[in-house]
């Protein structure tokens, strides 16, 4: 049995209290941090919105791509787990693992058929990807025609209002024919490298600041736990703690954390 020694009632009471307070504080933080990462995503989010509804021409999915659902072979995970190699295995929106063989090997626009984030603007549901990769069932498999520019199509089904095109009562899901239907801006494909490349340069800069987003709310967390540990075994004296000095603190170990 291990001896512990607690602090008269009273302390644990200021210590609970100081913790209740800095903790809601650094909560506050992490919100305000979230809200920015929301807005910057807003930005992209608007200005494709923005140069993909001015033309008035359309043509649908399918008369611009074939579809390669036919190519796809699901893997478990045990499958996957025999099988590792150095070829992106992907899912519905993501890359899931590396097997030891792919199925396709050309540039193709991937769009998740189910468990994709249909009804999150702010997130992508299609994907451009080259080389080799496998793909399972869980994503449509599509190949852009002449004159088709793959991200360019990425992107205008990244702009799709799903809620007139997803079925399934527990589950959201596209199906292969709702996809096939689905209109996109009709336009030459030099238009279409215009708008690619204005998307692009707006998404890099939008995914550096919400790298840094993402590293300020890791030494933010960091910075909580350490206060917690300081503060329960006694090397920081809550009562000495003002709000100001407590400021300071922050700032101080924010401040020491290794660069981006």
């Amino acid at each position: 049995m291990v001896d512990v020694s607690l602090p008269p009632l009273d302390v644990q009471r200021a210590i609970a209290d100081f913790l209740d307070r800095e903790c809601a504080r650094l909560a506050g933080l992490e919100r305000e941090l979230q809200a920015q990462e929301d807005l910057l995503r807003s930005l992209l989010v608007s200005r494709r919105w923005e140069l993909l509804s001015r033309y008035e021409r359309s043509t649908t999915i399918g008369r611009i791509t074939d579809c390669l659902d036919g190519l796809r072979i699901p893997l478990n995970a045990e499958e996957r787990a025999r099988r590792e190699g150095p070829y992106p295995y992907w899912g519905a929106n993501s890359i899931q693992g590396f097997v030891d063989d792919y199925l396709f090997d050309e540039p193709l626009v991937l769009i998740g058929e189910d468990g994709a984030p249909f009804f999150d603007d702010r997130r992508d549901v299609a994907w451009t990807v080259s080389g080799k990769v496998w793909v399972n069932n869980h994503a449509h498999v599509l190949r852009t025609r002449d004159g088709w520019l793959e991200e360019f199509v990425a992107e205008a089904l990244n702009a799709v209002d799903y809620s007139q095109y997803i079925t399934g009562a527990t589950r959201d899901k596209l199906t292969q024919a709702d996809l096939r239907a689905i209109r996109v801006p009709a336009i030459e494909i030099a238009e279409q490298e215009r708008i690619v490349a204005e998307l692009s340069r707006l998404r890099a800069k939008v995914e550096a600041a919400t790298s840094e987003l993402s590293e300020f709310s890791k030494a933010l967390q960091r910075y909580r736990d350490a206060l917690i540990t300081e503060a329960v075994t006694g090397k920081l004296d809550v009562a000495e703690a003002s709000e100001g000095r407590m400021e300071e603190r922050l700032h101080e170990a924010l401040e020491q954390e290794p660069a981006v």
